[in-house]
């Protein structure tokens, strides 16, 4: 019953050269710039979504990651006793308030476990998209059936139901089912392109001009 995270990963600096040599082919990829103060909201997506930096073992102090923890901790409750299901958060903190507690743990595990990363990656100065969800399996269906009725931390669990049950998946070499959703950024918040290898630049033009992009900056780095 534990929430499993969808995350979306992407880095603060278009000229890490970690990123490039890691993840873009040895310099022969693209970098797509989006513009995070631009205002939107995912299409289709009502529930919560956070876009937090990771945090790396090992580069922050146990008294830091504590600070960090204790503060997500109380935003979580924060949410919950001013939010539109006040009366109700406040009803289960004085008559069952291990559900109280468990719920804030939950919102931690959703939120805040995502971002904890080995120290061994910390040169991808990650930035995650944080999407809290839940695998299809009958005893989730079953409890978000229960509580469909019910609005906790601004969530319509209706809605969540609904989106367990169309999940996507792909079954892997293993026979394990993997998970994953496909979710859409508004054009406007794909700002420039970034390319090392000038030899790129007509491909890149032509891909952008044919996606109907063709007016975005390409600059090469």
């Amino acid at each position: 019953m534990l929430p499993m995270p969808y995350v979306i990963s992407l880095t603060k600096r278009c000229d890490n050269n970690y990123m490039w040599e890691n993840y873009a082919e040895h310099g022969h990829g693209v970098v797509l710039a989006l513009d995070e103060t631009k205002e939107f909201s995912f299409e289709s997506m009502p529930y919560m979504i956070m876009l937090k930096p990771c945090i790396y073992t090992g580069k922050i102090s146990d008294e830091e990651l504590f600070k960090e923890i204790e503060t997500e901790y109380f935003n979580g409750a924060f949410g919950m006793l001013t939010g539109p299901k006040k009366e109700l958060a406040f009803g289960l903190l004085k008559d069952y308030p291990q559900v109280f507690v468990k719920l804030i743990a939950m919102y931690l595990l959703s939120y805040v476990a995502p971002r904890i990363k080995e120290d061994k990656y910390y040169q991808e100065e990650e930035v995650r998209i944080i999407i809290p969800s839940q695998r299809p399996s009958s005893e989730v269906l079953s409890m978000l059936d229960q509580f469909k009725k019910a609005k906790i931390l601004d969530i319509n669990i209706e809605d969540m139901l609904h989106m367990v049950k169309d999940e996507k998946h792909r079954e892997k070499r293993s026979g394990e089912y993997v998970y994953y959703r496909e979710i859409y950024l508004p054009d406007t918040v794909l700002t420039k392109v970034y390319i090392k290898d000038d030899k790129q630049l007509s491909k890149i033009e032509n891909i952008l001009a044919h996606k109907g992009f063709g007016d975005r900056e390409i600059i090469i780095i």
